[in-house]
C-alpha cells in the first residue's frame, strides 16, 4: 500500500510525501511521527493494491507512535482466536 501526504514544515514549505510499506501499522507510525517533529499534516491517504483510495482523518494523528500497540493487540487476538 502507498501512503500519499503533505505537510507544512516547520519553515512553512509544502512537501508532498510517499511511503511504500505492507504493513497498516508502519503508515500510522510514519504520520505520527511528522505529526511529533512539528510539521502540519495537510491530506494523507493510502492507496492499496486495487488502486482504491482511503483518506486518512489528519486530527487523529497526534504525534503518539500506535504501530507497536496494533501489533501487540494483534498477537493477543491471535493467541485468543488459537485458544
Amino acid at each position: 500500500m502507498w501512503l500519499h501526504f503533505a505537510i507544512i514544515s516547520l519553515t512553512g514549505e509544502s512537501i508532498t510525501r510517499y511511503f511504500y510499506s505492507e504493513q497498516f501499522e508502519s503508515h500510522m507510525d510514519v504520520l505520527n511521527e511528522v505529526v511529533r517533529s512539528g510539521s502540519k499534516l495537510i491530506y494523507a491517504f493510502i492507496r492499496d493494491e486495487a488502486d482504491s483510495r482511503i483518506n486518512l482523518p489528519v486530527e487523529a494523528f497526534d504525534g503518539t507512535p500506535v504501530g507497536l500497540t496494533m501489533r501487540e493487540l494483534h498477537k493477543d487476538i491471535q493467541r485468543i482466536l488459537n485458544s
